[in-house]
């Protein structure tokens, strides 16, 4: 992990991978 990297950024990439993870692989199966 970067260690120039804060806590609130850390959340805050991971909360858009939680988000956008789900939502990309229900495109890619939605659109085959």
């Amino acid at each position: 992990m970067a260690i120039g990297i804060g806590i609130p950024e850390a959340l805050t990439l991971t909360g858009i991978c939680t988000v956008m993870l789900p939502m990309l692989t229900a495109w890619i199966v939605g659109g085959e």
